[in-house]
């Protein structure tokens, strides 16, 4: 299994919902080529919300793919902009966003990189996913599936 960041821009806070509601992450393209090959069904994913934290934690629950019409991406930009979206679980949900700070570009806490958390999607290391993932698990409000 593997752990990546999937980051919404602060502009586009509103975009988290709309990933819920698909039950899909879309992947800006713009068009081009992208390669995330690598990604897996049952792959994890910490949503990150620029300006704002960690939010939630996701299941990869099939592979990349293109959308199937315009309604799997409802985000701003649409088919253009997503040629890809990932289907996703969510796992569980945070009332408040964890905030970790930055210190020279990096997060103080994980190490993780501020340019790592600006691209949309990203791999990252297992030790840091599992201490985001504690975090997130420590402040949870309750699994979306229990609600």
């Amino acid at each position: 299994m593997s752990w990546y960041v999937a980051a919404i821009s602060k502009q586009s806070t509103h975009n988290w919902n709309l990933c819920k509601d698909v039950g899909l992450f879309g992947i800006s393209t713009q068009g081009r080529r992208v390669n995330i090959s690598n990604i897996e069904k049952g792959d994890k994913i910490l949503v990150w919300i620029g300006g704002k934290g960690f939010v939630a934690r996701a299941t990869i629950n099939s592979v990349p793919r293109p959308p199937i019409d315009k309604s799997e991406t409802p985000w701003g930009g649409g088919l253009y902009r997503f040629g890809l979206v990932i289907p996703i679980s969510v796992d569980l949900e945070v009332e408040r966003p964890i905030w970790l700070g930055f210190q020279n570009g990096k997060q103080a806490e994980t190490g993780m990189s501020q340019f790592a958390l600006r691209k949309s999607f990203s791999l990252i290391e297992d030790s840091v996913a599992q201490k985001i993932d504690s975090l997130l698990r420590n402040n949870q409000v309750q699994s979306p599936n229990n609600r």
